[in-house]
């Protein structure tokens, strides 16, 4: 949380930085988070760029020190789970 509110400075968030506190990884997360509240969109500067969702693809981004989309990370669990629910 302390990365999607931008929450760096607050020191309740000290358990989740680690001695080194990732200010990319912040501007990433909080970023995605004011504008898909703005525009509908996640997609900002600090990120690579993020395809709308569709069924085929599932385009997620892996918000990370490095951050980069993935294809459908979750496909072995949404098929293990097919047909369960």
């Amino acid at each position: 949380m302390p990365f999607a509110f931008d929450q760096l400075d607050n020191p309740q968030a000290g358990g989740f930085l680690g001695d080194a506190r990732p200010l990319g990884l912040a501007a990433a997360a909080h970023g995605a988070w004011v504008a898909f509240a703005t525009h509908g969109d996640a997609n900002h500067a600090a990120l690579p760029e993020w395809p709308r969702d569709n069924f085929h693809m599932r385009p997620t981004m892996i918000v990370d020190v490095r951050c980069h989309v993935d294809e459908d990370p979750s496909a072995d669990d949404i098929v293990l789970w097919d047909g369960v629910l």
